[in-house]
């Protein structure tokens, strides 16, 4: 499974809008798994992490089994 990660103006003052969600076969995406807004003011390390974890939240609520 391929994912995808955009950043995107938030459309609310000083913050990018953070989305992470899959990409299907035949490469058309699917809707967002998560997203987050992010303020512009932050560090690029701190702007890393929030870009890991929204990627892994994403991955793992996708991967989730159910029995």
């Amino acid at each position: 499974m391929q994912r995808r990660i955009s950043l995107a103006p938030s459309g609310r003052g000083d913050g990018i809008l953070l989305r992470a969600g899959r990409v299907l076969d035949g490469g058309t995406t699917a809707p967002a798994r998560s997203q987050t807004v992010v303020p512009l003011h932050v560090s690029r390390m701190i702007l890393a992490c929030v870009v890991g974890f929204v990627a892994l939240y994403a991955y793992s609520a996708a991967t989730t089994c159910t029995r």
